[in-house]
């Protein structure tokens, strides 16, 4: 089949393989796989790929670093060059010993930006300008601004950013990065700033996940997310926060926040639970299906179900 033909369901492999694909649409993608080898084959190297990475302990490499080789693997198509590979006299080589390879390759593109850089001597002691602080996110699907400097998609989890940055992202973009033990997944066009125990956020939406799943405590505060409006602190959980000017909407997927209004409120919110807070301070709370929409932000699924259609002829791909 041509690649005009492929494109559209190309792009939606990597949501196959996480299960993320609802409706006909998986129905749709099996279909195509069973007349199309070309396609087949780069889903079963996808597979593989992360199955090679995943199967990679956390004592062989820094937890924020599995966390962005996984987004990267996820989220960047970087099985479209494999493309060509697979139809040149290379396709006898066997998917087991392409996808450790490919596996092993990309681990090592993200792991660039966290070996020493400029390695220098002073006072007897080897000096790297890492900073040890720096956050590296990972993105795809456009530009990403950060204190209004535009960088773009060959700069993903080579960018460093500090606290007090600023952070713009585009309809398109797919972000994501660590801070203070938590998994920070951005979808859409969202503003926020870097802070040393969490984000600002300032318009837009994020999805929060805190890994250890562990509540903070006085010696270690935890991940909070903060808005003009309010603020919201985790207690070992999986959570959304959104602000659209007015009001933060914040939704609870596992375990439970702490939500508190700028004028003192303060309330806990379990697993199906949603909690708003106004801008002149009002807070309400109740379970997640009797919930109002909050503007423009998206539903609390990770990824709205694409439907599946040829292309036009000249249109440009996404």
């Amino acid at each position: 089949m041509s690649p005009e033909t492929c494109q559209p369901y190309r792009e939606l492999f990597s949501d196959l393989i996480d299960g993320a694909l609802e409706g006909l649409a998986p129905e749709r993608i099996q279909a195509h796989l069973d007349q199309c080898s070309g396609c087949r084959a780069e889903v079963t190297l996808l597979r593989g790929v992360v199955t090679s990475l995943t199967s990679i302990g956390e004592d062989e490499a820094p937890p924020e670093l599995m966390a962005q080789v996984m987004t990267r693997v996820r989220t960047e198509p970087f099985w479209v060059p494999l493309w060509r590979l697979i139809t040149t006299p290379l396709q006898w080589t066997p998917v087991r010993v392409l996808a450790p390879a490919v596996g092993l390759a990309l681990l090592f593109l993200l792991l660039r930006p966290h070996l020493p850089i400029d390695i220098r001597i002073e006072n007897g002691q080897t000096v790297s300008s890492q900073s040890a602080s720096a956050i590296h996110p990972v993105w795809w699907g456009g530009a990403v601004l950060v204190n209004d400097r535009s960088y773009s998609h060959h700069d993903s989890g080579r960018l460093a950013l500090n606290p007090g940055d600023s952070i713009r992202t585009t309809d398109k973009v797919r972000l994501a990065l660590t801070v203070n033990g938590a998994a920070v997944e951005i979808r859409g066009r969202t503003n926020f700033i870097v802070k040393t125990d969490g984000l600002f956020l300032t318009d837009g939406k994020l999805r929060v996940r805190i890994e250890d799943g562990k509540p903070p405590s006085t010696a270690t505060p935890g991940f909070k997310v903060e808005t003009p409006n309010a603020s919201v602190v985790h207690l070992g959980t999986i959570f959304s926060v959104a602000f659209d000017g007015q009001r933060t909407r914040t939704e609870v997927f596992q375990g439970k926040i702490r939500v508190s209004s700028k004028d003192g409120r303060s309330r806990e919110m379990a697993a199906g639970e949603y909690a708003s807070v106004e801008s002149h301070g009002l807070l309400e709370s109740g379970p997640l299906t009797d919930s109002p929409s909050l503007g423009r932000a998206p539903r609390s699924q990770p990824e709205d179900v694409r439907e599946i259609s040829p292309r036009p002829k000249g249109g440009s791909g996404s």
